[in-house]
Order: structure tokens, then sequence, then C-alpha cells
């Protein structure tokens, strides 16, 4: 990708719906050759097109060769979404031999058992796929020790420890989730001691309450039959470190990674507006950056990129039927607010932090939406309120000519997202990152 691409997606990916009144993004930022043409396309197309794998050909009208372009380099550089069935493929991501692998996802002693007691659907999902995961790497990079970081109350590594003989160790930064994992052992520990219950090798995790600091000198197990360190749902700056653990410490020989929230890297501090509304210090950059990991990385993506990437884009490209109402309310709502506070010294007042009012329930206007928005802020509430009484406005209007173009706006940006991934995790070769 070159850097007029890299900018058009860092610009496109940046961009916020609350912000779409003011920033006119459809009109701004797309050349107008695209403009024609998804003008000529219905919302439907547009979220088929959204996906990479819909052939061009399905669409009459002649595709501007930029967006041509575009759509390929996304489609090369996104990663795969397609989830593993069963064990097998897992095995074949890693290219090891599935034999004597289970033929489907399963917790040791059943799933119905005492070790998924209390754990949500999701939870139990995501678990019986991890330890699968953590099999087959051993297979690839030999180890003997499994550290869970950011474990909250250990349900992943009791599922590891008595699903495979290695040494299970667990650090959590909050205490007390370390001593309620601690008394789930313990519970679970009584549980196989009945004798009713069938034989199982079990040996207790080793669980420490310890805050991970970015510098990632946190004490690994010095094993000398190797570590896999796992992070899962690991936020933010907490992925960074457990990559640089990765490469710091010779012990470890696999790393298993799922992160989430990159908006949260470098502490959000590079967050737009966050001093616009509210008493709150704004957020400051650590010491050490979470992002980039590497000093010479380009391009650096914005903080709305990076939330960007946290989004299921499936949501929108399946369920292109939703109401916007509420969205095109709020954007709506943003521009009349910034409008009302435009001569402030300070500047204007941006992105306020507005409770949920549903704008389709019994049919709410915009006017009472306004009302019930600013409650807490009544100082602005009457500054809007004039605003709102020299305008000549109709919201069925807005409404109607809104919808398509927001929903156009947000299906792109969502489709650029698929560009993130890639950018924040530049992965070298013998990283086992999923």
């Amino acid at each position: 990708m070159n850097e007029l691409q890299q900018d058009f997606v860092q610009t496109l990916a940046s961009q916020y719906q609350v912000d779409f009144f003011i920033d006119r993004p459809f009109e701004r930022l797309l050349p107008p050759s695209w403009q024609k043409f998804f003008r000529s396309l219905d919302i439907k197309t547009i979220a088929t097109l959204c996906d990479p794998s819909t052939p061009t050909n399905s669409v009459g009208s002649l595709w501007p060769l930029g967006l041509l372009a575009l759509r390929s380099l996304s489609a090369g550089a996104a990663l795969s979404r397609q989830p593993p069935g069963r064990p097998a493929d897992i095995a074949k991501l890693f290219e090891v031999d599935p034999d004597e692998l289970p033929p489907d996802f399963s917790l040791p002693l059943g799933n119905d058992g005492e070790l998924s007691r209390k754990i949500k659907v999701k939870k139990l999902h995501e678990i019986e796929r991890i330890v699968e995961t953590i099999r087959v790497a051993g297979r690839k990079r030999k180890f003997g020790t499994v550290v869970d970081i950011g474990a909250g109350v250990g349900h992943l590594t009791r599922a590891v420890s008595l699903s495979m003989p290695v040494n299970v160790h667990s650090i959590e930064a909050d205490a007390k989730l370390v001593s309620a994992a601690k008394k789930l052992d313990s519970n679970f520990t009584q549980y196989l001691a009945q004798p009713f219950t069938p034989s199982a090798a079990w040996q207790e995790p080793e669980r420490k309450a310890e805050f991970v600091e970015l510098d990632a000198n946190t004490v690994i197990p010095n094993q000398e039959d190797g570590v896999c360190l796992v992070g899962v749902h690991a936020c933010g700056d907490l992925s960074s470190t457990i990559i640089r653990m990765f490469e710091k410490h010779e012990q470890v020989r696999c790393l298993i990674l799922f992160g989430c929230c990159y908006h949260k890297l470098n502490s959000g501090a590079d967050k737009l507006y966050q001093q616009c509304c509210g008493d709150s210090k704004p957020r400051e950059f650590p010491a050490v950056l979470g992002y980039p990991l590497c000093p010479d990385s380009s391009p650096i993506l914005s903080y709305a990129a990076r939330e960007l990437a946290c989004y299921a884009r499936e949501q929108y490209l399946t369920a292109v039927n939703f109401d916007l109402r509420q969205q095109i309310y709020r954007s709506l709502l943003e521009w009349v607010v910034v409008r009302a506070t435009i001569e402030r010294a300070e500047g204007p007042v941006r992105r306020l932090p507005i409770r949920g009012i549903p704008a389709t329930a019994a049919d709410l206007h915009f006017d009472e939406y306004v009302v019930q928005s600013l409650k807490p802020y009544p100082e602005l509430y009457e500054r809007v309120r004039v605003v709102l009484n020299d305008l000549d406005y109709d919201i069925d209007e807005i409404l109607e000519d809104t919808y398509h173009p927001l929903l156009k706006h947000v299906l792109l940006m969502t489709a650029s997202g698929k560009f993130v991934n890639p950018v924040i995790l530049p992965l070298p070769s013998h990283f086992l990152i999923l």
C-alpha cells in the first residue's frame, strides 16, 4: 500500500459516525467517481461488496480503478475470520499432524461437568478452542509450562492443567480475582477426590497476583523444558507487554495471544476531545509505549482507527435494514452543539458523554431527544435551544436524506477496518499468534 492509499484508509477509518454532519466524510473523502459509483448502488449491494469474496462482476456499474485496487489490497491484507470448526482445523493452521486430536471441541470430564460450572456459554466456547490451540502448539514448539497472563478467576488454566501434562501458572493483577481462582481450585480438588468422580490427572495451577508493567520485567518461570505464554482478551497495552515478554525471556518458546481493545494502547492518550466534556484530567502517555512496538512502524494508526478494529463488521454486512435514527439524531445533536459553542475561547464542545436515549422508542422526536440527552447540561441546553429555534429544519426530511449516505459511510468505514489488525501487529514469522 503506497503512502497515498495509507492516508486515505487512515482518514476513512478514523471517522466517527457522531461527526457525520460536521465532517461530511462521504463528500469530503471519496473521489467524485467513487461517489457517483456508490450513489448508483443500493444499500444491500454495497454491504455485499464490502466482503472481498464477492466478485466484482456481480455489479453492473463500472468500478473506479482506485476502488478496485483498494478492494484488492483489503482482500490481501485482512486476517482470516474463519472460525475453526474442529481441532483438526487448528492443527492445519500450525502445520502439524492432526492425529490423536479429539474429533470435536470439548472439556475434560465433559462440558456439563464440574469444570464448566458457572462458565458462560461464550467463555466455554473460547476455552475449548484455546485448550486445543495450546495442545497443538505444544507439538510445534515443545514446552512443559503454560503461563496465562491476565488469568482472571482461572477457568482456562484449570482446563489446561486437567487437559495436558504441563505445569500451569497464572498471573493476574486483581488480588480478589486471584483469591477467587484459588477458592475454585480448592473446590475442584475436593470434587476430584470424591469416590464417584472419574479419575483425572490434576495439579493445581500456581497463581500470583501481580500487575504486569509495560517494561516486561515480570518474572516468568525459568523452565528448561520451555514455556508457552498465553494472553486471552489482553486489553490494550497488556497485549504489547505480553509480546515484549515473549521476546525478552529466552525460555518462552511459544506465544498464543488474543488481543483486544486496541484503542486503549498507550492508555488511550491520543483520544481526541478528552477535555471537552468533564473535569477529568487527560490521559497521559505511558513511559513505555505499547504502540507502536517497532519505532519505525508506519503508518501510526489513530485512536479511532484502532477502535474500529474492535468491532465485528458482520453486524453491518448482514443487518443492512437496521434503524439508523439513533445515529442520525446523535450526529445531528453533535453538529448543533458545535454550532452553539463555536465562539467559546477554549473551542467548541465536542463529544459529550450522553446517556443512551432510544430514539426509536415511541417514535421519539428529535426535539425531545435533545431535551433528554442534555438534561445533565442545562446551560448547554439553553444555547442549543436558541440555535434550534433559529433553524428552519424538517427532521423527517433530514432522516430521509441522511439514511443512505450515513449507512454507506458506515459500511465503507467498517470495511477499512480490515487493514488495521495487520498494521498493529506486523508479525515476525516465529510468532504463534492467533
